[in-house]
């Protein structure tokens, strides 16, 4: 697995790669939709204009790590986000439903595996609110990391939610509380 070698010129070259192709697919979704005559905006999967591990999680794909990626029982916090904003109103979305992955916000708090590992000491132990919402990451500490040494990702790769299957973890986590 690719992740593993992180930070490598290999890891570097999967996660461009990844913002390439989900551009792409945002941006084909998007042209289809217009072409179909709704109002539709591809937001790019890197230096995006919101936040979109906020939005994911809004829509119950997932919780926010501690180290603010969007962690899903799919793909752990193994995927790049980009956004699809659209004119369409009837959208089957309920968003009065409770989270079910809430419970990934207390394992993150018992764990910080990410927090001490993070070789920029970019992750906050508690996250800041801003007028923004909360953050998670010193971006002033991050971004040289990630540029700097080929993507980073050393959070993403100490995860537990990398290398265990999210129902173990979730299983193993209600048991001990």
């Amino acid at each position: 697995d690719i992740i593993q070698t992180c930070p490598s010129f290999e890891a570097f070259k999967m996660i461009m790669n990844t913002y390439k192709l989900l551009n792409k697919a945002a941006n084909k979704l998007a042209d289809f939709l217009r072409e179909h005559n709704f109002g539709a905006q591809a937001g790019p999967a890197l230096g995006g204009v919101g936040n979109y591990v906020v939005l994911a999680r809004n829509a119950g794909l997932g919780w926010t790590g501690s180290h603010g990626l969007l962690i899903s029982p799919e793909y752990g916090p193994r995927q790049r986000l980009a956004i699809l904003a659209t004119s369409i109103e009837n959208l089957p979305i309920n968003n009065d439903e409770v989270n079910p992955h809430s419970w990934i916000n207390d394992f993150c708090n018992k764990c910080g595996e990410c927090i001490r590992e993070c070789p920029g000491n970019a992750i906050y132990d508690d996250p800041i609110i801003k007028h923004t919402g909360y953050t998670h990451i010193d971006n002033s500490k991050c971004f040289p990391q990630f540029y700097n040494h080929y993507g980073c990702t050393v959070c993403i790769k100490k995860c537990f939610f990398s290398d265990e299957e999210y129902d173990y973890l979730k299983q193993k986590f209600f048991e001990k509380k």
